[in-house]
């Protein structure tokens, strides 16, 4: 019972060492992820709630100098030229929130591209995570949970219902 005992504390150490890399490895790339996310999503959506104000002042001035014209009031067309150029630099506001949103996507791409594979050697054999984030969690889990049933001297079939028990 104690050999199996320390078997497994040997196990949880390795595995608590391989975590400590691959986070050391992360966690800047993620922390600048985070910041830059932020600041993009932020500037984004005040970009958009500019244009979206310019758009509706530009179009009310729009309207309005088109209902005083309808009542035959003598009005000066720069209500009108004033609308359009206001709701054209909404529209300029749009196209620079789509800026910021193609950069939002860059980030995430770049935080794909920078996390890299992670490469466990597991006794003589080394295992290889890759694909996203999510996608090497998942393969970290099954690793973990079928190094915890070799371990243990468990068959590999036992307590495979769902992955999402592990």
């Amino acid at each position: 019972m104690r050999k199996i005992r320390e078997r497994e504390y040997l196990l949880v150490d390795t595995i608590n060492e391989h975590y400590a890399n691959y986070y050391d490895k992360v966690q800047g790339t993620y922390g600048n992820w985070r910041k830059y996310y932020l600041i993009e999503t932020l500037e984004k959506r005040k970009v958009e709630r500019e244009a979206k104000f310019k758009k509706a002042l530009g179009a009310a001035a729009v309207v309005g100098g088109i209902v005083l014209v309808v009542l035959g009031e003598n009005v000066d067309q720069g209500l009108m030229i004033g609308g359009v150029a206001l709701y054209s630099s909404g529209a300029n506001a749009s196209e620079e929130a789509v800026i910021h949103k193609e950069a939002i996507v860059e980030l995430s791409e770049s935080l794909q591209a920078d996390v890299e594979p992670l490469v466990i050697k597991v006794d003589v054999e080394a295992k290889e995570l890759t694909g996203t984030l999510d996608e090497q969690y998942l393969q970290w889990k099954t690793l973990l949970k079928a190094i915890y049933q070799q371990e243990i001297g468990l068959p590999e079939n036992v307590g495979n219902e769902t992955l999402s028990d592990v």
